[in-house]
């Protein structure tokens, strides 16, 4: 499970992964950033936006039962504690491109698309920073920014014109810092007393 520093991880792991499979046509390469998409340079190089769109629950992944978690100490002694469920999260970004042509901007969306088909799940080296375990796995997935009135909500909040993209979901778990202690009885002290009655 990821822990609270993952949104920004993610971004830039899908930053990155973009940055290493993207290029011109003649080979060079192409500038990223994890930021609002802005108004395209004509003098520079395209320039490929990720932007977190939205942030939903996974409701179908819901857990409510606490796990007994047990680790051993600096000390020796044995510690036990319950854990809460991690929280299930769909991370949703924008991934657009200011180019210098409509056809160039295509072009970059379809490599996009590409990548995010090919690397259906993240893990280990390739997801960046250190909130997410070597073991755990995102995975990435291709899906709808919504009906045209949900799109032109989104292009008027970030003030530009309508532009082509690709909404590239991630599915990922955030951990809970929330537990509860075990209490165990370690000595238990019975008495009994005798109640002498006479006759």
């Amino acid at each position: 499970m990821a822990n609270d520093r993952v949104v920004w991880d993610v971004a830039v792991t899908l930053q990155e992964l973009f940055r290493s499979e993207v290029a011109l046509p003649d080979g060079s390469p192409v500038r990223f950033a994890v930021d609002v998409p802005g108004a395209p340079a004509d003098d520079e190089r395209p320039l490929v936006y990720v932007c977190l769109s939205e942030v939903e629950e996974n409701a179908p992944a819901r857990r409510m039962e606490k796990t007994l978690v047990a680790s051993v100490e600096q000390d020796g002694d044995l510690h036990e504690y319950y854990r809460f469920p991690s929280l299930p999260l769909f991370l949703r970004f924008v991934v657009t491109c200011a180019g210098r042509t409509t056809e160039e901007e295509h072009r970059i969306l379809g490599q996009v698309l590409r990548i995010i088909h090919d690397h259906p799940v993240l893990q280990g080296e390739v997801v960046k920073g250190d909130s997410v375990p070597p073991d755990e796995k995102i995975h990435l997935a291709v899906r709808s920014l919504g009906c045209i009135e949900k799109q032109s909500r989104f292009w008027q909040a970030v003030g530009q014109r309508f532009r082509p993209s690709v909404v590239c979901q991630v599915t990922v778990n955030v951990d809970s810092e929330r537990r509860d202690a075990v209490v165990r009885v370690k000595e238990r002290v019975v008495e009994v007393k005798r109640n002498v009655t006479s006759s």
